[in-house]
């Protein structure tokens, strides 16, 4: 821990008393139980139409200690996970020394996939034999490429058809019927279907 102590006044300020003793003490307190566990949950519909319904469950952390703070995440995975972007590996160019990860390459194909995109570089690998030096990009689309064309495709199914789903009180009682069983689990290791 630092901290940081900025006078903005015109008068001198001192961290001890006369007697020498510490004018400003700083204690931690330990918290007396853990935080509330906070659920949120994003949901595309247009996309699992699309793809089917696909479980991502983000761990717990410190850093999400808000219903807000969890909500705004969990809106961002959504928005970014809704429609996939494309990603091209192993693209191969000219070598250009001055492409560098996060630049914004424009992807022109007129044969073949007829692609006219931008994309960001997220991989890069040069290559030197036999006096010729050859890059290789990975890129990743900067945008979705809008609504699949593949109506006749069937979803995929979940990765896990049970992700998600809240156990009741009954199945939690049959599961632990002995207390002591529960000692170091969390409330949502026990609620949480597995």
């Amino acid at each position: 821990m630092v901290l940081r102590f900025t006078n903005f006044g015109d008068k001198t300020l001192h961290l001890v008393t006369k007697d020498g003793k510490p004018s400003l003490v700083v204690q931690p307190v330990k918290p007396s139980a853990d935080p509330p566990s906070r659920s949120q949950e994003s949901a595309d519909r247009e996309s699992q139409r699309y793809y089917g319904r696909q479980q991502y469950l983000a761990p717990a952390g410190d850093w999400v200690q808000d219903r807000a703070t969890a909500k705004r995440l969990a809106d961002a995975l959504i928005t970014a996970g809704a429609f996939p972007v494309p990603v091209l590996s192993d693209v191969e160019v000219l070598y250009d020394p001055r492409i560098q990860l996060g630049d914004v390459v424009r992807v022109q194909d007129s044969a073949g996939a007829e692609l006219d995109t931008l994309a960001w570089v997220v991989g890069i690998r040069t290559e030197a034999a036999a006096g010729t030096i050859t890059q290789t990009l990975t890129l990743r689309g900067t945008c979705p490429n809008g609504m699949p064309m593949g109506y006749w495709l069937a979803a995929d199914p979940p990765v896990d058809p049970e992700a998600g789903r809240r156990r009741t009180y009954a199945e939690v009682v049959s599961g632990w019927p002995v207390l002591a069983r529960l000692a170091g689990l969390t409330y949502r290791a026990v609620k949480e279907y597995s």
